[in-house]
């Protein structure tokens, strides 16, 4: 508020220029001296500001370095644990590396004093060779001896058989004779002569036994290189000398003059009967089967008004027992009907019959059954790893069996054998190594056989 004296307004007019309008001009300079230093000052503040907003940022920068450095030094720690741990484990692996360099030193030098030993062994043996290659020399010459024995040997027991069937025929014909003639029985003479066969039959079974030992033996000698210590061989006969040779002159294979009963006495007739004699009984050394001489053996002696002389029956062959069959059933594939060749491998799975099977990836591997009966059923299982069986029946090949399928078939009828005659006969079931071009494997097996 102005206040006003004397009519004027105080301050106006004023000559030394201190009147209201040089104050407001003053008030107007100082306003705007105030405006500019707010000015000033408000960019002060906000440059401040700025600075603060930046120095926030850098403090919540470095606390996040700080939890990261802390998380860091953490992991040093544990670190630097487990590198202790590990050092101490590196220090008891050294310590036990040492102890084992010790063992090690010890047993190189047993070794070596192992391997002086063996190499004297080895000079020892060399001259062991040396001997055996001698020997195998010798052995050489005794097998040429016995090759050329074998001939002989030979010889004799073609000889022993062309005479077996000689005797066979003679017996074959004396029997037609004895049909033919109406008169008493013979059977006592002809079972003398089948024994006298049998008893050659035997001497022919053991020559062709020992030539079979005696090839086996040849065999041997000739393929085995480990030969007996000695110079002596047991089995070589003395120079000159050959054991297997009768006194010559005489035939091992015929008995005595006179102590053989089929052989009748030169001059006599068997085929009458000594007056006062048992006509069913042959005279001591004469030979009832031969007609006298000059008779036709053909011709059966008219018998007489008073004796009728009984008719000899026919040769009777003995009946065949019948055989007692396998009891019909399932047997699995360890029973005792079954044999097998080669390697086999037992494999369980519930699906198979029992819970197991065998089974053979080898060639030429085998299993036999041996039964008595007339039908029999193989089972097993077939899948893309199984491959082809060739079928035998009592030594006849008969078919093959391909064990195949995309697919694993438990329980499959693989072969059935029907219509046997009634009696003993062997299934065999062979790997042929072969298998169908879709399969990965040449297996077979064997689940069970039923006999029915």
């Amino acid at each position: 508020m102005l206040a006003v004296t004397n009519g004027q307004a105080a301050g106006f007019g004023n000559e030394n220029g201190t009147g209201i309008p040089f104050q407001l001009t003053a008030l107007q300079s100082e306003f705007e001296e105030l405006k500019d230093a707010f000015t000033t000052q408000q960019s002060t503040v906000g440059t401040l500001q700025g600075k603060v907003t930046s120095q926030d940022q850098l403090i919540a920068q470095l606390k996040a370095e700080n939890a990261q450095q802390e998380q860091v030094i953490k992991s040093l720690q544990t670190t630097s644990a487990d590198q202790v741990k590990q050092i101490k484990t590196l220090e008891t692996k050294s310590a036990e590396q040492t102890t084992a360099l010790s063992s090690l030193q010890s047993k190189s030098a047993a070794q070596d004093q192992l391997i002086q030993t063996l190499n004297t062994r080895s000079t020892t043996q060399d001259g062991v060779i040396a001997g055996l290659k001698s020997q195998l020399l010798q052995t050489g010459e005794l097998i040429k001896g016995y090759e050329a024995q074998l001939p002989a040997w030979q010889n004799k027991a073609n000889a022993l058989q062309t005479e077996n069937d000689a005797q066979a025929a003679q017996i074959i014909e004396l029997q037609n004779r004895l049909n033919n003639l109406q008169t008493t029985d013979y059977t006592g003479v002809i079972g003398q002569l089948n024994s006298h066969v049998a008893t050659q039959q035997e001497v022919i079974a053991s020559l062709q036994t020992q030539l079979a030992a005696l090839e086996a033996k040849l065999a041997n000698l000739g393929s085995n290189p480990q030969l007996p210590g000695d110079n002596t061989t047991p089995t070589q006969p003395d120079p000159g000398t050959e054991p297997t040779q009768p006194t010559p002159g005489t035939d091992p294979t015929q008995p005595t003059p006179g102590t053989d009963p089929t052989q009748p006495t030169p001059g006599t007739d068997p085929t009458q009967p000594a007056p006062g004699t048992d006509p069913t009984q042959p005279t001591p050394g004469t030979d009832p089967t031969q007609p006298a001489p000059g008779t036709d053996p053909t011709v059966p002696t008219k018998p007489t008004d008073d004796v009728v002389l009984p008719q000899l029956p026919d040769p009777t062959v003995p009946t065949k027992p019948t055989p007692v069959p396998t009891a019909k059933g399932d047997y699995e594939e360890g029973s005792a009907l079954i044999t097998y060749t080669g390697a086999w491998t037992d494999f369980a799975a519930p699906q198979n019959s029992g819970g197991a099977v065998k089974y053979t990836g080898t060639k030429g591997a085998s299993f036999k059954v041996n039964f008595t009966g007339s039908a029999l059923q193989v089972v097993g299982y077939k899948s893309k790893y199984m491959g082809i069986a060739d079928v035998f029946v009592d030594g006849n090949k008969v078919g093959s069996i391909d064990y195949f399928n995309a697919s694993t078939l438990y329980k499959q009828v693989l072969f059935t054998a029907s219509g046997l005659e009634l009696g003993e006969h062997t299934v065999e079931i062979v790997a042929t190594g072969n298998k169908n071009g879709a399969a990965l494997n040449s297996n077979i097996n064997i689940d069970k056989i039923v006999v029915e």
